[in-house]
């Protein structure tokens, strides 16, 4: 059985997982807009599976974590996935990286290893973890960085125009 914020919520409680819940609208409990965003993906799914397809590309959107599905082409590394996590997110524990990448901990503490040695991120003490932080300094002279950051100008310059901006 769900908690009671649940059931009494603009969700009728389904005992078939299957079904979908019944959607009864909006309500002062939607104050959020990634509550509002989330609602529509539930409301516009068929299915549990594409409920929540519809929620991880609605959480993507919004850089809550780096989700995209077995059909996109992969243009990053585990270890530049995990420094753009960072640039988006400093101070970032390895939790918080991992969490972001949708991958384990281990993982995310492979890359953030990588990242270390080269002098590309910081490492600092926080209570009982440590957090990283882009080394700018080191960054900025990384030969990729300097390649990617032409690249998407240039890209940005050939954008036809009525096309909507990256966010």
């Amino acid at each position: 059985m769900p908690p009671p914020s649940i059931i009494d919520d603009n969700y009728t409680y389904v005992r078939d997982f299957n079904k979908m819940p019944e959607f009864k609208g909006y309500g002062p409990q939607h104050e959020h807009a990634l509550k509002k965003h989330i609602a529509d993906a539930i409301a516009g799914a068929d299915t549990l599976e594409l409920a929540v397809e519809y929620v991880m590309e609605a959480l993507n959107e919004a850089r809550i974590i780096s989700y995209s599905n077995n059909k996109t082409l992969a243009l990053l590394t585990q270890t530049g996935r995990a420094f753009v996590v960072l640039i988006e997110f400093p101070d970032s524990s390895i939790r918080d990286v991992a969490s972001k990448m949708g991958v384990l901990e281990n993982t995310a503490q492979r890359a953030m290893t990588k990242l270390l040695e080269e002098g590309l991120v910081e490492r600092q003490k926080r209570n009982q973890s440590f957090t990283y932080t882009p080394c700018y300094e080191s960054v900025w002279k990384h030969p990729d960085i300097w390649r990617f950051a032409l690249a998407i100008l240039k890209m940005s310059k050939q954008q036809p125009d009525g096309q909507p901006d990256i966010r």
